[in-house]
């Protein structure tokens, strides 16, 4: 039951962050139009290449530790905080010394300048991670529901009487800033105290969460060169506008490839208990991967048969052109929607390592195939090569390595549809 109600609570969190941001993000790209909107979607993506610094890759290995060693809670919380201040320290210098480098534009860089305020935030989700190891998603997600209509009300501010790029690129800081007051908050309700955060680093438990995190730091230096560089590039080959009429295709997927985060951080402490009995652990996988593979199926039909029209009525005749690019982009998330599932499986195996290898194959599939087929291809090339890093990521390279051919084969059945209808029944 537990788990249901933090289903439910997880994806109307998704599901609200995805209706919403949809419908602010059309409203964005009609106001600032296909050459400012590239500015600032360039500069959001070039950021996220630097989220690895951020996470760490800390998240499932805190909340694995949490959930097994309770009596060391706050040690465990306070060292991972500071291994955050760390990486969030490093990824806002890099940021923008590499964002001069590349392009300098007082606009871009002003935007740069903006957006890296987000990372200061980033050391507080470890409270996100307690409250998950004690399978209380509902009450971080009631946070962000509160800022993001908090941060909404913004938006629609912005909208009607700014209609400035820089308003545009604060308003994921005030969001960040609203989430933060608000877990501290509810932290500090429950009874835990934030002193004890800020006191009880601990250097052998910080060496066991890096060294065990490492392999899926290097996996999160891949992700984004995959998920973020496509636009980055085209801003680089094509030019700002090239950049907005592909990131407005891509916004419209975005936001849906959030569901099967929200669907398998519920379920990640359920498959870790169910790993002593392997036929209950992959049963329950295939349901899972199931679900999530066939929703995505849907989903992509929907798109496809329909991208002139959802183009046209949300965005207008300037971002025509994207409408091709979103009927390959779709099918991306098909693949896509197995990856947070596979994560889980590789840590609950002790294969974090292998997270890194697939990664990183696939991003550096993806660099070189978009040098490829940008220049000659433009958007369809970089579209096509999303697709390939994608399939490459989070299925292929699964059976080309021998430690998780289970798992792609896993994969291979669960694509039949009756453990998705097994999935729902359970669920009842």
């Amino acid at each position: 039951m537990k788990i249901k109600q933090n289903i439910i609570y997880l994806l109307f969190d998704k599901v609200f962050l995805l209706i919403t941001s949809l419908v602010l993000s059309i409203y964005t790209y009609r106001i600032l139009g296909p050459d400012l909107i590239g500015i600032l979607n360039t500069a959001q993506n070039f950021w996220a290449l630097f989220a690895f610094l951020l996470s760490l890759g800390l998240e499932s290995i805190v909340i694995k530790m949490l959930i097994k060693y309770t009596y060391s809670k706050y040690k465990i919380l306070s060292t991972a905080f500071y291994l955050k201040i760390i990486g969030s320290i490093l990824s806002c210098i890099l940021c923008v010394v590499l964002a001069y480098i590349y392009n300098n534009e007082e606009v871009f860089f002003k935007v740069i300048l903006i957006i890296v305020l987000n990372g200061l935030l980033n050391p507080f989700t470890i409270i996100d991670f307690y409250y998950q190891s004690k399978n209380k998603a509902n009450v971080v997600v009631k946070c962000r529901l509160l800022s993001k209509v908090i941060a909404i009300i913004f938006h629609v501010y912005v909208i009607l009487h700014v209609k400035n790029i820089y308003a545009f690129a604060t308003v994921n800081v005030i969001y960040n800033i609203l989430v933060t007051t608000f877990y501290i908050s509810v932290y500090k309700l429950d009874g835990m105290k934030i002193k004890m955060i800020l006191t009880k680093f601990d250097l052998k438990i910080g060496k066991v969460i890096f060294n065990s995190s490492l392999p899926l730091m290097f996996a999160s230096i891949a992700i984004p060169i995959f998920m973020q560089s496509d636009v980055v590039m085209i801003n680089y080959f094509l030019g700002s506008y090239e950049a907005g009429i592909f990131s407005a295709a891509t916004k419209l997927i975005l936001p849906w490839n959030l569901i099967p985060t929200a669907i398998v951080t519920a379920f990640f402490p359920l498959l870790i208990s169910l790993n002593s009995s392997k036929i209950d652990f992959e049963e329950k996988f295939k349901e899972i991967s199931s679900f999530l593979f066939w929703i995505a199926i849907i989903f992509a039909l929907f798109v496809s048969i329909f991208s002139d029209e959802i183009v046209s009525i949300l965005y207008g005749d300037e971002f025509i052109r994207a409408n091709n690019v979103l009927t390959i982009q779709v099918w991306s998330s098909v693949i896509a929607f197995l990856g947070p599932i596979g994560t889980r499986w590789l840590i609950v195996k002790k294969l974090q390592k292998i997270e890194f290898y697939k990664t990183a194959c696939a991003a550096i599939a993806n660099i070189l195939l978009n040098i490829v087929f940008i220049p000659s291809l433009g958007l369809i090339g970089a579209s096509i090569t999303s697709l390939i890093s994608y399939f490459i990521a989070n299925l292929l390279f699964f059976l080309l390595y021998k430690k998780t051919r289970d798992l792609f084969y896993i994969y291979i059945k669960s694509m039949s549809p009756v453990y998705a209808i097994r999935f729902i029944r359970n669920l009842k």
